[in-house]
């Protein structure tokens, strides 16, 4: 198997347990679906993805994207009954780098970095928000989002 797809998968696994404890201190059931996805530098590759419940009613899925994405390590999405955001997997932060030439490309007048993600901390699971503004995968910030995404709340 593909080497960034094995550690795609670790990654994956780090998130799901994170999201079932998650899931256990709000009372949310889960189970998981097989899925598979076509990457065109992996091929094909099995997965799943991961749905939450309350009470019987679906709340929200965690659906792998995949391990060769641009500006990222990874890729999930959180997907509610409403809306849907992104799950970044980062190892380290990207940039966006930009450069002015005139003539030819010896002749660089301007290069800049621009970072893609603001809240880059350290390796992890973060949630893309608006504005290229991260957040970790923490309890907090999933509450924040599911209000968003599913109108769950995790206070009651």
């Amino acid at each position: 198997m593909d080497k960034k797809v094995e550690a795609f998968l670790k990654k994956l696994e780090i998130l799901f347990k994170q999201m079932e404890e998650f899931a256990k201190k709000y009372n949310l059931s889960w189970k998981y679906e097989n899925l598979e996805i076509y990457e065109e530098y992996a091929g094909r590759y099995k997965t799943k993805e991961l749905f939450f419940f309350k009470k019987g009613e679906f709340i929200f899925k965690i659906k792998p994207i995949g391990a060769y994405i641009i500006g990222a390590d990874g890729r999930a999405d959180m997907i509610g009954t409403l809306d849907s955001v992104v799950l970044v997997y980062l190892e380290k932060p990207y940039f966006m780098e930009t450069k002015i030439s005139i003539g030819n490309r010896e002749n660089v007048v301007s290069s800049s970095k621009i970072p893609l993600y603001n809240g880059f901390k350290e390796p992890g699971w973060y949630i893309s928000l608006e504005k290229k503004r991260i957040v970790p995968v923490i309890e907090e910030n999933i509450c924040r989002v599911l209000e968003d995404i599913s109108e769950f709340r995790c206070s009651g």
